[in-house]
Parts: structure tokens; C-alpha cells; sequence
């Protein structure tokens, strides 16, 4: 037995209702695909009942949530964008704490139901696409109990380090500023504690609106005036990754507009620049592609898990087998932006933060 929270939207008013997770789903779908028949199609929804729940919320809200153009297919309205913004923005702020309270709910209903006791895992991950993917497979071990929370890089190896994960995600640049940054990283890594697993290498970069309208295609043009920048938050990787991309450039901080807005993950940066709340943001080619926003690739970087030796010795072989496995490689062949050929591969320690 296994319980699992999740959010739930309701309208208030005269008459409650809730916002059907199909209409989110279809948002989504239309914004990739540009065609609300070929959405509710891959949704496996029937296209009379996409465009009447579309319509009938359309009613609800007063406005327009898609924009449909004769030979140019459809599109979210300005409103469509900032619905799926707002509920990314509340996925990343209340899904770690739900999946936390979780935990402690199954944990006490297995101790008052006399089960048995799983193999637990504890794992604190950076955010990322393919990340959430082998999670998900990962949750669905028999026999292994997995407690997952996102937290940026940095701050999953100190939890790492100091004992209280088995598990660390993070991710780590494959040139440029990777012997700037190696230091910050091997200061929470011991090759005698700890090994490391290549998960995949992906490509980051800076995220545009669609036509790129600001002319943004390099780091120094986020100084310009005119320019809203979205940041990530403090502790991530792709912060630390940032801040150092501007001092090779000799830029301030201050220099930036909105350096200090900052969002806790990849997909909410895209979707504050997908719903014209910002105008650029340093991510991954799989949330800007997700969100159908320009991309200009910056730097390659490897996503690892670093793994404690001293806490099971299962541990290691059973991370490997599930990365090697034909099961991973195709849930995930189909991401923007990310290589998993080498999936599993234990890394040296030298061969990774050398200069």
C-alpha cells in the first residue's frame, strides 16, 4: 500500500468547481504541437470533448485560453500562458513538500500496520527532465522505499556529505568553467565515501522568447536595458553556473535586470518567459523546447548522482542496472538537449573536475 498527494485546482464561488487536469494536459500538448486535433489526439482525448472543455472554460474565465489562426493551427492566448505558468510556479513550490509528507504518512501507517520494512533511499536531486524520469522508475523498485526532494546542486551534496541522503543529484559543466567551479563541488566529494554515476550529459543554455525578440545570443546582451532576466534560485547549479559566466564576462550582477527574481526550476523559468513575465533565462534545451522558446546552446555538462559507499552496498549496482536498462533509455530517448549513450558509466573523480 502506497499513498500519494497531489494538487488540486478549484474555481470558488457560487458553485465549486474544479480545473479538470485534461485541460492543463491539453494546454500543454497545443503549445508543442501548435494544433489542438493532433493535442487531444496524443492525449487520447476525443476532439469534440478537447474543444468543448476548452470552450466551457473559455466561458468561465471571460477570455480566450487558445488562439486559433486559419493554416497556422493554434496557440495559447496570453491567458492559456500565465495559467500554465502559475501552475508550474505551484508544482515547483508544493510537490517537494507534498512527496515529504507523504513519506511521513506511509512510514506511519507501515509501523501501525505492522509491514514490512522497505529499503529506504534518500535522495536530494537537482531539477532537470530526464532526472524526474529515472525517479519515477527508480519509485517503482520492489523492495526500495525512495524519498526524493528537489534541491539545487550545491545544497544536495552538503546533505550528501553530511549523512543525511544516500543519494545526491547535481550536474556539472564539460568545459569553459568547469576548473573555476570544481572546487565548490569536491569540497562536499570523497572518492573513498562516495561514488558517481553518469545519469546523462545535456546541453544549457539561454532561454528566448520563440522569436527572440530582444536579439539575445550571448551573455552580454542580458545587460542590456531593455532586457528581463529570470534567475535561479541560490544553490542550484545553473545559479552558480550563471554567476560565474558573468564574471568571465566582467558583468555585474547589478547590471542585470531581474537577477533577483528567481525561480526554483528549469520549467519555471521557461514558463515565466513563455507567458511574457521575462525575457530571458540560463536552462536546459528540454524546458525550452517544452515550452516552445528559442534556445542558444552555452556549454555541455554531465548530470551525475553521487552515491555513499558506507550505507548499502546494493546501492551502486542497482542505480547502474536501472541506467543501463532498455526501459530508461527509451522513456527518455526522445528529450531535447540530452545524451544518455553513456547512462551508468562510474566516473573518476579527476577525469571529471580536471581543468
Amino acid at each position: 500500500m502506497h499513498i500519494s498527494l497531489s494538487l488540486r485546482w478549484q474555481l470558488e464561488g457560487k458553485e465549486n468547481r474544479d480545473i479538470e487536469e485534461n485541460l492543463f494536459l491539453l494546454l500543454h500538448a497545443v503549445r508543442r504541437d501548435r494544433s489542438l486535433k493532433k493535442a487531444s489526439t496524443v492525449l487520447g482525448l476525443s476532439y469534440r470533448y478537447a474543444w468543448g472543455l476548452v470552450k466551457g472554460w473559455e466561458e468561465v474565465f471571460k477570455a480566450p485560453l487558445l488562439i486559433l489562426e486559419r493554416g497556422r493551427g493554434a496557440s495559447l492566448s496570453e491567458l492559456g500562458e500565465k495559467l500554465l505558468a502559475f501552475e508550474q510556479q505551484a508544482k515547483d513550490k508544493m510537490q517537494p513538500d507534498l512527496m515529504s509528507l507523504a513519506e511521513e504518512i506511509n512510514q506511519g501507517l507501515a509501523a501501525e500496520l505492522g509491514g514490512e520494512s522497505n529499503e529506504r533511499l534518500r535522495m536530494y536531486a537537482s531539477h532537470g527532465i530526464v532526472v524526474a524520469e529515472f525517479i519515477e522508475l527508480l519509485q517503482q523498485e520492489n523492495g526500495l522505499d525512495v524519498s526524493v526532494e528537489t534541491r539545487g546542486s550545491l545544497d544536495a551534496l552538503r546533505l550528501l556529505s553530511s549523512g543525511q541522503s544516500e543519494v545526491a543529484g547535481f550536474h556539472f559543466p564539460l568545459e569553459k568553467i568547469k576548473a573555476e567551479l570544481a572546487p565548490f563541488y569536491r569540497t562536499w566529494l570523497d572518492p573513498r565515501r562516495h561514488t558517481l554515476l553518469l545519469l546523462a550529459t545535456r546541453q544549457q543554455g539561454l532561454m528566448t522568447d520563440k522569436e527572440n525578440s530582444k536579439n539575445i545570443n550571448a551573455i552580454v546582451d542580458l545587460a542590456k536595458r531593455s532586457v528581463r532576466f529570470v534567475n535561479r534560485q541560490r544553490g542550484s547549479g545553473t545559479r552558480t553556473i550563471f554567476d560565474h559566466l558573468l564574471s568571465v564576462e566582467d558583468i555585474s550582477t547589478r547590471d542585470i535586470a531581474g537577477y533577483g527574481h528567481d525561480e526554483f526550476t528549469h520549467s519555471a523559468v521557461a514558463a515565466m518567459i513563455a507567458s511574457g513575465s521575462a525575457d530571458a533565462g540560463l536552462g536546459i534545451k528540454a524546458a525550452a523546447e517544452n515550452f516552445g522558446l528559442n534556445f542558444v546552446p552555452l556549454l555541455n555538462e554531465a548530470y551525475v548522482l553521487a552515491v555513499a559507499n558506507d550505507v548499502s552496498e546494493n546501492h551502486v549496482p542497482r542505480l547502474r542496472e536501472l541506467l543501463k536498462s532498455s526501459k530508461f533509455r527509451e522513456q527518455v530517448t526522445d528529450v531535447p538537449g540530452y545524451d544518455t549513450t553513456n547512462a551508468g558509466q562510474v566516473l573518476d573523480f579527476d577525469d571529471l573536475f580536471a581543468g
